[in-house]
């Protein structure tokens, strides 16, 4: 009996099985996952799209095409052409061979799931009131949402999910595999003190001018110590869930006027750490939003995290709706 791989579009969750013969039809095959997944709804409002090129890898990565993707972010446009909706009275075996079932890795089925519908009939008076308080409550948490205010230095996961959500964002993750250039020496990090210490400061800086303006042309590019400049990156803009606050440690600008001001000519915006670590790219991301957003017209700004050693890890959109990272 062949056994189908499913993803649910645009929902956090692993990948799940589901045993179904090939004399079955795709409807079966939609009772079925209702049953898996005890879904409250009647299994024919679910729509089942056979897929092509998308994998999960051995680190429980999705992969698309190559390219590692957070599929809790795509939408089922993301899959263009390599998508095929499967009508509920087709065969098993019309949808599926038996290469397709049995190549490892591969995931056969997306899922896509209705928007939730309340259920219906005769409810009784606590439960209505119990509806009510909790939709009261929904509307109080969303207006405290908007006036929330959050730091760029504590983003985490979650956050970072609802601004690529309330954006629209999909997310590719390029991972780069380039030769080391020993000729520049890595930053040597002085252990005492923290990264935005003055003398820590003033060392890597010196170190940046050393190591990166020497490439380009100082009467064209500037190198700006924002560390100490709390509000760089505040933002407030209605395309974000809630309001941001926060800087970064040093910009890169095309512009030679940046101490009037701060975010002319914006390339990269740039985090330092001694060590990076996962949660940081959370905050990464946030800046890349913020600069973004801040950015002058005709600015299309990357973001920068990095021990100036070897982590490196870029994010910038490559695409309306594409934030792509890349590490080194």
């Amino acid at each position: 009996m062949p056994k189908l791989f499913c993803v649910v579009v645009g929902h956090e969750g692993s990948p799940f099985s589901v045993n179904i013969a090939a004399d079955e039809t795709v409807d079966d095959l939609k009772k079925k996952i209702k049953m898996e997944k005890e879904y409250q709804f009647p299994a024919d409002e679910l729509h089942l799209y056979r897929v092509d090129g998308l994998t999960q890898d051995e680190d429980e990565q999705f992969v698309y095409k190559g390219t590692t993707i957070d599929m809790t972010t795509c939408s089922l446009d993301f899959f263009g052409e390599d998508k095929a909706k499967m009508p509920p009275l087709s065969f098993i075996s019309e949808r599926f061979n038996e290469a397709d079932v049995n190549t490892r890795w591969k995931i056969h089925v997306l899922v896509v799931i209705p928007r939730e519908i309340p259920p219906t009939g005769k409810r009784s008076i606590e439960e209505l009131g119990e509806i009510v308080e909790a939709s009261v409550n929904k509307v109080f948490k969303d207006r405290d949402e908007k006036r929330s205010v959050y730091s760029l230095s504590d983003m985490n996961s979650e956050k970072k999910r609802r601004i690529l959500q309330k954006m629209g964002l999909t997310v590719n993750v390029l991972r780069m595999k380039e030769p080391r250039d020993v000729s520049i020496p890595g930053y040597p990090w002085i252990d005492e003190f923290p990264e935005n210490q003055e003398d820590q400061r003033a060392q890597y800086m010196a170190y940046l001018e050393m190591h990166l303006m020497t490439l380009l042309d100082e009467d064209v590019f500037s190198l700006v110590d924002i560390a100490n400049d709390k509000t760089v990156l505040d933002t407030v803009d209605p395309r974000l869930p809630f309001r941001i606050k926060g800087t970064a440690d040093v910009l890169l600008a095309k512009s030679n006027v940046t101490n009037l001001i701060p975010m002319a000519g914006l390339c990269i915006v740039i985090e330092l750490k001694k060590k990076v670590e996962k949660n940081h790219i959370n905050q990464a991301i946030g800046q890349l939003m913020c600069a973004s957003i801040k950015a002058p017209l005709g600015c299309f700004p990357m973001s920068l995290l990095t021990d100036l050693n070897g982590t490196w890890h870029f994010c910038y959109f490559s695409d309306k709706s594409v934030l792509t990272q890349v590490i080194f």
